[in-house]
């Protein structure tokens, strides 16, 4: 579970951002992202899965997705910088989805881009945590 967590900290926030993303026909193309996650769970064999938000599991306020870097980031709550690089994306009927790997774990987000709504995960041998959040052009 430790090793997911070093993964949610780069994905994800505490507080909710309103806004939209734009359509894929506007310019300027959209080269950044700024998310936040409202809620998270996390769950492994065995167990009862639980419930909290993102401060719950140590991860940062904010993250940043940055297109041209191919890359995600966020600063965690004692002020260490965290990444990682985005390995695949794919879009398709107004989502946009991001795929990734870090510490032997596989890790996802998904936004639609109507209304900038986001469910990102990262899921282990054992263990997985599921984040909702929502993202915005900075």
């Amino acid at each position: 579970m430790k090793n997911l967590k070093l993964i949610l900290i780069v994905m994800f926030g505490g507080t909710a951002v309103a806004g939209s993303l734009p359509a894929a026909s506007e310019a300027p193309p959209v080269q950044q992202l700024l998310c936040a996650v409202i809620s998270t769970a996390s769950c492994a064999p065995a167990s009862a899965c639980t419930t909290g938000v993102a401060e719950d599991l140590n991860l940062p306020q904010f993250i940043r997705i940055d297109f041209a870097q191919k890359k995600i980031q966020g600063v965690r709550p004692s002020g260490e910088d965290t990444s990682s690089i985005i390995e695949s994306s794919y879009h398709h009927e107004g989502m946009l989805v991001l795929q990734g790997m870090e510490n032997r774990q596989g890790w996802t987000i998904a936004i639609h881009e109507a209304d900038g709504k986001m469910t990102a995960s990262a899921a282990g041998k054992e263990s997985v945590l599921v984040a909702f959040g929502a993202c915005t052009v900075p």
